[in-house]
């Protein structure tokens, strides 16, 4: 898009009347240059009704809604009860209404914090439960798990999450956990990690760590994971 009218000229299908693409600003106020620093925290769903958009403001992570095609957004509060939990990941299922969160905070844990969300689209609102669910994805304690989580054909959730599995030398590793339940997040199985650990360190210095997305493959519970 254009740097001064956040607008593009675009080819478009021939049936469609748009001449032009456009943008609009979710949020001019945050002050986190981490507002959607991770691609899998810039995502967008709609619900039939409302745009719903995710990221952080600098404390939490947030949500707001637009009823007009992006023009105008809405704040409509946090996402985890939990404090300070960013980088989080989207999935929506239109056919059950439900959205799922998962994210990690700067403050290094073996834990990542999920959340689960009923869509009111014509209340404009998110019922999220009551509490969040923390999985437990690592070995050792670290911060910014690079989260993904999905939904199967079947119903059932999974998460990806970097897993720290040896301090001297340093060694990273990438789990994938689904859910015991069908459209749950209380508990989870550890299906085990989609690649051994690797960089090795001889002086035992944190690493960027393993990142992953993992998708329905379309039938049953089989999935799709792609990560580096």
């Amino acid at each position: 898009t254009s740097w001064k009218g956040r607008a593009d000229l675009a080819m478009f299908d021939p049936s469609s009347t748009k001449a032009f693409t456009r943008s609009w600003i979710v949020d001019s106020l945050t002050t986190s240059p981490f507002a959607t620093s991770m691609s899998y925290q810039r995502k967008l769903f709609y619900d039939g009704v409302n745009y719903w958009s995710f990221f952080f403001d600098g404390t939490d992570t947030v949500c707001k809604y637009s009823y007009d095609d992006g023009q105008t957004w809405v704040y409509s509060g946090r996402v985890f009860r939990t404090p300070r939990v960013n980088e989080t990941s989207i999935w929506y299922d239109s056919s059950t209404s439900m959205v799922y969160a998962v994210g990690d905070t700067s403050s290094p844990s073996r834990n990542v914090t999920i959340q689960m969300g009923i869509v009111d689209a014509t209340a404009h609102k998110i019922y999220w439960t009551d509490k969040d669910t923390n999985l437990t994805t690592s070995t050792n304690p670290m911060a910014g798990k690079n989260t993904y989580i999905s939904k199967d054909s079947n119903g059932y959730l999974w998460v990806l999450a970097s897993n720290w599995t040896r301090i001297q030398p340093s060694q990273h590793g990438l789990g994938a956990f689904r859910s015991k339940a069908v459209n749950s997040t209380a508990s989870w199985i550890d299906t085990c990690g989609l690649s051994l650990p690797y960089g090795v360190l001889p002086w035992g210095v944190y690493e960027d760590n393993s990142k992953g997305s993992i998708v329905p493959a379309g039938s049953g519970s089989d999935v799709w994971a792609i990560y580096t």
